[in-house]
């Protein structure tokens, strides 16, 4: 699988989808619900190998929350925040341990596309 497909078709999808205002509610949805198609119940759980190192589809999927902070402007330190806030948020909602384990990966993924969002377009 090629990454950087994912992050362009990704942003196309970003691009295409209106701004809002941070004071919007539709704001955060689209961070909400910034899933790529590896957000698949068949996909989520497969792992995929890269340069040696084993991700699952529901870690690489934070290439969407990436994309967005790109869009916006939004810079790292926030972005990686974000996933880590998202992941804090379903563990203590007691939707699994491996959202503490996600979060690592959550924050990698998710700032290889915010890094990579301007060179897809």
């Amino acid at each position: 699988m090629d990454v950087d497909i994912i992050v362009k078709e990704f942003s196309y999808q970003a691009l295409a989808r209106p701004n809002h205002s941070v004071f919007n509610k539709y704001f955060y949805e689209q961070f909400k619900y910034a899933d790529t198609f590896l957000y698949n119940p068949s996909l989520v759980g497969r792992q995929f190998d890269f340069g040696g190192k084993i991700y699952h589809g529901g870690d690489i999927n934070y290439i969407g929350v990436g994309v967005y902070s790109a869009k916006y402007g939004i810079p790292s330190f926030i972005n990686k925040t974000m996933a880590t806030q998202w992941n804090l948020g379903q563990l203590i909602g007691g939707q699994g341990i491996h959202n503490w384990h996600q979060i690592g990966p959550a924050m990698t993924w998710s700032e290889y596309g915010r890094q990579n969002f301007n060179s897809s377009k």
